[in-house]
């Protein structure tokens, strides 16, 4: 029997490199699109059963030509695609007004172009196996956050384009899976972008409370199995505030502000 391929993005650390790590060893060859893999190597070794199961293929998927040559090298390292998992995100902590535009801009072109490119390449030979398009949003696609403007626009984005895409997609038979995951312990805030395009370097969350990405990577798994429309991950902060954001938003927005508010390491306050 032919193992099934998966291809997934931002895969260097956290989610990414989870979810490869739970697709390979529930027997899936699998494909990893980062621009460095320095750090996933360690925990591939050490995690996965058949290394030649899995290439690592370096790609910057804001670059179109990069986003042609990860199909094309994928494919020729398998020969097909049957998931294609679009998790790359990188995020900011600014507010608006103090914020330059370049640091927006690169938001949208990671979170968004970057993913949308891919998934315009990839149709094609999901459409041979009827395979399916797994979209990591998160919970910033349904419920605003102050200072991550444009990150929550690209999430917002994110479920509107994948929305339109699952009915262009319908007539494949390929299937789109949304994965909203609430806040999961990654190096996302410490590679957050400042007002100025700086890195902040440090979290402005306890990590440790966290979900483990391992724990996001499970439940992506099951999602895309179940071919789910839809998959809010539990918790207060994920799939219960997003019930209660349907009914009383005033009321989930502002305890929203008074959790950024309370962050370590205080870069805005939103108290005037």
């Amino acid at each position: 029997m032919i193992k099934k391929v998966c291809l997934i993005t931002g895969a260097s650390e956290g989610i990414g490199l989870a979810i490869a790590v739970e697709f390979a060893q529930k027997g899936f060859r699998v494909v990893l699109a980062a621009r460095d893999f320095s750090k996933a190597r360690a925990t591939l070794a050490s995690a996965i059963p058949a290394p030649g199961d899995i290439a690592l293929i370096p790609a910057d998927i804001t670059d179109e030509i990069q986003c042609e040559n990860l199909i094309r090298l994928a494919l020729q390292a398998f020969g097909q695609l049957d998931v294609v998992v679009l998790n790359a995100s990188i995020t900011h902590r600014s507010l608006l007004e103090d914020t330059d535009m370049q640091v927006l801009r690169r938001v949208m072109e990671v979170n968004f172009w970057g993913n949308a490119y891919l998934t315009k390449l990839a149709i094609p030979h999901l459409a041979k196996t009827r395979g399916s398009i797994v979209a990591i949003t998160g919970t910033s696609a349904v419920i605003p956050l102050p200072g991550r403007s444009a990150y929550c626009a690209s999430k917002y984005a994110q479920e509107g384009f994948f929305s339109s895409v699952r009915g262009e997609v319908h007539k494949h038979g390929v299937h789109v899976c949304i994965v909203r995951p609430t806040y999961t312990a990654t190096s996302i805030r410490k590679n957050a972008l400042l007002a100025n395009g700086s890195r902040q370097e440090n979290s402005s969350l306890q990590e440790e409370k966290l979900h483990t990405a391992a724990y996001v990577a499970q439940k992506t798994y099951i999602a895309y199995q179940k071919r789910m429309r839809d998959y809010n991950l539990p918790g207060k902060k994920g799939s219960v505030a997003i019930f209660l954001h349907k009914f009383i938003p005033v009321w989930v927005e502002a305890i929203v502000r008074k959790s950024i508010d309370a962050e370590k390491n205080p870069v805005f306050s939103l108290v005037s």
